[in-house]
């Protein structure tokens, strides 16, 4: 690396040299602690009132999709059925996880705006 960087590493400081301490931060006052917090947006509060319906309605489609795949020969009677129905399932979840993550950051994120404010 130093021969690519020719004479760059007659200007590198030496290696005994004291190190510097970092500044002190100063400290925050309430009012720069409250400006610095992310608030919740038009958007991220309309999506915490529709996340526990949309929730609640891939639950149901799992839940469905689940009593499906149970049936021990829906695969031998329509095996291209059931590798959708598999595919759909897995889809549902993923979407899920998903959809409960982001209500969670969301819901945190409004817990923290809501302490912020007291």
């Amino acid at each position: 690396m130093l021969a690519q960087r020719a004479g760059l590493g007659s200007r590198l400081p030496p290696s005994n040299a004291v190190a510097k301490k970092p500044a002190r931060l100063p400290t925050s006052t309430p009012q720069q602690k409250f400006a610095r917090l992310r608030r919740m947006s038009f958007k991220d509060s309309h999506a915490l009132e529709m996340l526990p319906a949309r929730i609640a309605a891939l639950q149901d489609r799992i839940a469905a999709l689940n009593s499906l795949l149970a049936d021990p020969g829906f695969y031998a009677r329509d095996p291209n059925r059931f590798g959708e129905t598999t595919t759909a399932f897995a889809a549902a979840q993923a979407e899920l996880t998903a959809a409960e993550e982001q209500w969670l950051t969301l819901e945190l994120l409004r817990e923290e705006f809501e302490a912020a404010q007291e």
